[in-house]
């Protein structure tokens, strides 16, 4: 199952686009955003590898068009899943993830993350 994470202003680059379940996220994160966005990645995380329960292949494959934190977000969330729920998340990205960041509450997001 693939779940779609990506960025709002970028969403209607994917006009027509299917997938298993979207989680739009900001498209210029702030530590509030961060928090709320990787918690609604997770639950969707859960809730598709519920829907393939008794599956052969319950991985579940994580698309992402957005800015960097939310590659760590992902990034942790696979530790985090696998030690949890023994969830397997692989990431992809289907463009160059955003590379420009400006906002100094994304910096020291970024910084905090590590």
């Amino acid at each position: 199952m693939t779940l779609f994470v990506c960025a709002s202003n970028k969403l209607h680059e994917h006009h027509g686009e299917t997938y298993d379940a979207v989680v739009e996220v900001s498209s210029e994160p702030t530590v509030e955003t961060i928090d709320v966005d990787a918690n609604r990645i997770m639950v969707a995380i859960i809730g598709l590898h519920n829907e393939q329960a008794g599956a052969a292949d319950q991985t579940v494959n994580c698309l992402l068009h957005g800015p960097v934190p939310y590659v760590a977000i992902i990034r942790n969330l696979q530790i985090i899943m696998k030690q949890s729920h023994r969830i397997d998340i692989v990431l992809s990205s289907d463009r160059p993830i955003e590379p420009e960041v400006t906002d100094p509450e994304t910096i020291a997001v970024l910084k905090k993350l590590g």
